[in-house]
């Protein structure tokens, strides 16, 4: 998905918003978003 919104725009950021779900959180996720130079907007821990 990401590459496609590349394709699309390049110039244009990308923020995404996701939960904390351990798949989203993992570390091999956030290396992916890192180097696709992807903005990351935080969700509020749940109580």
């Amino acid at each position: 998905m990401i590459s496609e919104l590349r394709k699309i725009n390049p110039k244009r950021r990308i923020i995404l918003h996701q939960d904390n779900a351990s798949s989203h959180t993992s570390q091999k996720t956030r290396q992916y978003l890192t180097e696709e130079n992807v903005e990351l907007l935080g969700h509020p821990p749940y109580i």
